[in-house]
This record gives C-alpha cells, sequence and structure tokens, in this order.
C-alpha cells in the first residue's frame, strides 16, 4: 500500500512539472516576437467565433483553443500599417460566427489600413455571405473560385413563437412587458408578431439592407437602385457573380496565390507566397506607452455574480467580475481613462443596475468612461452604457430596447399532466408564492407587479434622460422596449458618434486629455484567469442533473427568478 502511495505522489509530481514545463513553453513562445520575413502578407482567416478579447491564457494557447479576437485583428492591422516588411493583406473569407457591427469593424480597420499604406488588400472567399461579403468589399481586389457561391440575397430574420407549445406542456406565460416594442415577451405570449413587433423589426431590416446596398454602390461605382436590383436578383454562382461585375476575378486557391506573386513582380514557378498569421504576428508584440488606458470587455448575458459560460445562454456576464474591474480601476490611481466595450443583449435588471452606478463612480472620480457598442448592445447592454461619458455605436450594432419584462412561467400543469409530480405547498405571508412557478398570479399581485414593473421602467428611462440629457418624454418616445440600428439610435440621440475602437479611443483621448502622439498603454479587464484557475476548471466535476432537480419547479427554472429581466427581443438576422 505505502508502495502504491509512493508512485502516486511520483506521478502527481511528474504531471505537474510536465505542466509547468509546457506552460513556460507557451510563455515563453507568446513572449518571443515571430521574425516576419521582409514582403510577407498578413494573412488572417475569419473562421467561426470572433469573441472581443480573448484573455492571455498560457493554457488556451497549450491546448489550441485560442480564437482570434476582435482586438487582435484591430491591432495586428494597426501594426502591419506601420511595418514595412508587410506587403499586404489577404482576408481569407469563411463562415465567421458575427454580426454587422464588428463586420463594420473590421471593414473600417481594413479602409484605414489601405489609406494610410496604399498597399494591396486581397479577399478570397470559397463562399461568401451578405455579412462577409459586406467585409470583402473592403478589400482592393475579391476573388473566388469559378464554382463559387455568392450567397448575396438581402437580410432576413424568421422569428418563432412558443405560446401553443407552452400551451401544449400546460406552461402559462405570465409576463408584462413595457411597452409595446418590448417584444421579448411577445415570443411566449403571442402566436403571431404584433403591429408594434413588424414595425421594429422592419426598421431595423430596412437600415441594414441600405447599408449594405450602399457599401455595394460605392466599391463598385453602381447607382443605389442598380446595387438594389443586383442584391434582388441573387444569389449567384461564380460567372454570373463576375457578368454583374460583384467579383475581381474567378481563380482557384493556387490560381489566386500565383496572381498575388505576379503581382508583386515574383515568378510563381519560382517563388513562394510569404505570409504570417495574426497569432504569430503578434507575438511578444505589447504597447508599453506612457499613460495608462483600460479597456475594460462586458460580453454575454447579463447575470448576477461571476463571469462564466453556460451551454444553454453561452457567454454570462458577470456584475460582480465587471464592478471588480470598475473598483479596481478606480483604486488603481494611475488609469485616465476607461473604454467601456460591450456585447449584449441584457439580461438582469439588478445586474445591470449594479454596473451602471460603477460607471458614475468611475465619473466621480474624474475617470472618463466612453462606451463602444459591438454586435448588440441592448437593454440591459444599453442601461450599462448609458452612464458614460460618451457612448459610440456602428451603424449596424443592435441597441435601444429600454423596456423591462417581469413575471414568470407557471408550471404547475406541466408537472402534473405531463410528469404526474404533483405539489403541496404551505405559506406564511400573503406573496410568499409571488415567485413560485406553480401558482399563478392573483389580481393583487398581478397589480402589484404591473406597478412594479413600470415603476423600473421610469427608473430606466430617468437615468437615460439623465445620462442624454433628454427629458423624461423624450426618452419616452424613442424607448418603450424598442429595438433600433445604431444609425437610428444616433439619430435618436442615444448614442453620442458612429464607429468603432479608433472612433472611441480618440474620443476617450479628447475626454481624459491626452495628446494623440501620447503613446498609451492598454490595460484589459476583467483579467484572465490563472493557469491553475484554468486547470481545476478543466479537471473539476461537472454538476450532475438529479431527480431532486428534476422535481424542484425553481431549481429548474433558475434563470427566470429574477424578478425584473433588461432583455433585448433580439432574432438572428440573415
Amino acid at each position: 500500500m505505502a508502495r502504491k502511495g509512493t508512485w502516486l505522489v511520483l506521478a502527481v509530481l511528474v504531471l505537474v512539472l510536465a505542466l509547468g514545463v509546457a506552460v513556460l513553453g507557451a510563455v515563453l513562445y507568446l513572449t518571443i516576437e515571430t521574425p516576419v520575413k521582409e514582403e510577407s502578407f498578413l494573412f488572417f482567416s475569419l473562421e467561426g467565433e470572433l469573441p472581443e478579447e480573448v484573455p492571455d491564457d498560457s493554457l488556451a494557447w497549450l491546448l489550441g483553443k485560442r480564437p482570434l479576437s476582435v482586438r487582435e485583428v484591430l491591432d495586428a492591422l494597426e501594426k502591419a500599417s506601420e511595418d514595412e516588411r508587410i506587403a499586404g493583406v489577404i482576408l481569407d473569407v469563411g463562415f465567421p460566427d458575427i454580426g454587422l457591427g464588428k463586420v463594420q469593424e473590421i471593414r473600417s480597420a481594413l479602409e484605414a489600413y489601405r489609406a494610410k499604406t496604399q498597399k494591396p488588400v486581397y479577399a478570397y472567399g470559397e463562399m461568401l455571405t451578405d455579412a462577409t461579403y459586406y467585409l470583402a468589399l473592403a478589400a482592393d481586389e475579391i476573388y473566388m473560385p469559378p464554382q463559387g457561391y455568392l450567397l448575396l440575397d438581402g437580410f432576413r430574420t424568421e422569428v418563432p413563437f412558443y405560446r401553443r407549445f407552452l400551451n401544449w406542456l400546460n406552461i402559462v406565460p405570465e409576463l408584462i412587458q413595457v411597452e409595446e416594442y418590448k417584444n421579448t415577451a411577445d415570443i411566449f405570449m403571442r402566436e403571431t408578431m404584433s403591429e408594434a413587433h413588424r414595425e421594429a423589426t422592419t426598421a431595423v431590416l430596412d437600415d441594414l439592407y441600405g447599408q449594405l446596398v450602399r457599401v455595394i454602390a460605392a466599391r463598385w461605382g453602381f447607382e443605389e437602385a442598380d446595387a438594389a436590383v443586383l442584391v434582388d436578383q441573387g444569389p449567384y454562382f461564380g460567372r454570373p457573380a463576375l457578368d454583374a461585375g460583384l467579383v475581381t476575378d474567378l481563380l482557384y486557391q493556387d490560381e489566386f496565390e500565383a496572381h498575388v506573386l505576379e503581382a508583386q513582380g515574383k515568378d510563381p514557378e519560382s517563388d513562394e507566397l510569404e505570409i504570417i498569421g495574426i497569432h504569430k504576428y503578434l507575438k511578444g508584440h505589447s504597447a508599453w506607452g506612457e499613460e495608462k488606458i483600460a479597456i475594460v470587455v462586458a460580453e454575454g448575458v447579463i447575470v448576477l455574480g461571476e463571469n462564466s459560460e453556460d451551454p444553454i445562454l453561452g457567454k454570462r456576464m458577470g456584475s460582480d467580475t465587471i464592478a471588480e474591474a470598475f473598483r479596481d480601476i478606480r483604486s488603481d490611481g494611475s488609469i485616465r481613462g476607461v473604454l467601456f466595450r460591450i456585447e449584449s443583449p441584457g439580461g438582469s435588471g439588478l445586474a445591470s443596475d449594479i454596473v451602471w452606478r460603477e460607471t458614475q463612480l468611475l465619473r466621480n472620480a474624474g475617470i472618463p468612461v466612453v462606451a463602444s457598442m459591438s454586435d448588440v448592445a441592448a437593454s440591459g447592454g444599453y442601461y450599462i452604457a448609458m452612464g458614460s461619458t460618451t457612448i459610440v455605436a456602428q451603424p449596424a450594432t443592435l441597441t435601444g430596447s429600454i423596456g423591462v419584462i417581469n413575471g414568470k412561467f407557471v408550471t404547475d400543469g406541466f408537472w402534473r399532466e405531463w410528469l404526474r409530480i404533483n405539489h403541496e405547498s404551505i405559506q406564511r405571508g400573503e406573496n410568499a408564492n409571488l415567485f413560485s412557478s406553480l401558482t399563478r398570479f392573483s389580481e393583487a399581485q398581478a397589480e402589484k407587479m404591473h406597478k412594479d414593473t413600470w415603476d423600473f421602467y421610469w427608473q430606466f428611462a430617468d437615468k437615460v434622460a439623465q445620462g442624454r440629457g433628454m427629458t423624461r418624454d423624450e426618452v419616452d418616445a424613442v424607448a418603450r422596449g424598442r429595438v433600433w440600428s445604431g444609425e437610428r439610435a444616433f439619430r435618436n440621440g442615444l448614442v453620442d458618434a458612429l464607429g468603432g475602437y479608433d472612433e472611441a479611443l480618440a474620443l476617450l483621448r479628447k475626454e481624459a486629455n491626452l495628446a494623440d502622439d501620447v503613446e498609451l498603454r492598454h490595460l484589459i479587464y476583467p483579467k484572465g484567469k490563472s493557469f491553475l484557475e484554468r486547470l481545476a476548471e478543466l479537471v473539476a466535476p461537472r454538476p450532475q442533473l438529479t431527480l431532486e432537480d428534476l422535481t424542484d419547479p425553481d431549481r429548474m427554472i433558475p434563470y427566470l427568478r429574477e424578478p425584473t429581466l433588461l432583455l433585448a427581443p433580439v432574432a438572428e438576422i440573415r
């Protein structure tokens, strides 16, 4: 037995030593700059997830699970714009999981690179969607294979309505929405779109469609009406796309590479195309500027507690995590300003309010906060932004949705009729069952919930008015739960400027009294988890679903226990 114990200890020590050596290697790999050959092309392939920020995590590098981030793409293009070794940029367009806000962000960076360097940007894609074609239009030349497919056909959204399904399950949605445009509740309460829902969604699609048409027209020199006709006649295979003047040429991958070499004055038969990926290009790159600013990334559904990942909701932005980041910044004493990057459809009203309060404390401490909205910053996402000194959004950002949802789903019929499980309850206190999923609201409870929901709405609206310099009535006219494109939100006074990181950073410099030529050091918050914390997450046992979970309605619907939800009705637009 003692011998077995000794071998076990030795095995653990060897494992820890091996992991330590591997992590040290990963750290050295990250900190040693990669040599860049002369006349190399910066190459990046857009495929899958493109998060706002990826923590500087050695374990992720070690496991090969580190995706590109938006920030890395922008940093690489900025660095390349001052690098004489870089001959240009090649964009390999795949199927990135991004919205039009991020597309516009990267488009702007590519256009800035072209304008500053006068070097070529090439785009190549085997199959281009509306969004990825929109991005590729920032390139000097766009190529696809002869049998490639240009899925240029406009935007569409399909909204599911679950009321009949809930009726079939004997689940009763008792939801209060403020107000008529707060359509997240509609998908559970109704079987079809309301007029308000249709109006708001149509307006957003009109804006995004118009932005796409204008970019196509400007890129190829068409009239906007003619560009709209081309969109309406899509999609296109390779030859029709070329005939319509929507791509530069049709080339297979090897022919494309040969073309790039020939444009460099090289021989495709004897020379190789030199490329370097973004991760390698940024290795060892860091900005050690004179002045420090913080970039606080808030990404995911807003919840109380810590940042986390959820198998259903995906990324969850925890109010404790973001609030702690703001407090660290406030206590640092050397950080001149905060760029608050937001990608969120909203979530918990209470969690949103906690984060909003921290932005006010920063401003009271003389630290300016500029909010930069990504694909979505709506409802709770707008709530946490509204306390900033300045708000910046992309024209295609989905924002606004200043409204509230309250209520619950009554599941007693589901337990009794479907699972044959009966619940008995005893209570003391008239409203002890207010948020129980087993009972419907009484008349008095429904009245109370209605009043509480409207009270929260007016508090929300008053804080918008305070931050935006508007009256309550002016806010109400553009609120009532309505989602706006960034383009219309700017016209409505809900955001201050259109743009992305660069525009937000320029505004932050101005508000922090930092000259344009002052080098900035960017500090990313929340800070990434340590190697040991990440390792512990990997080896920690996963929670198992138990019979107790199945028979306790409060455990089965934890996300609906939050009394007030600020969640935008953001449907997928494709």
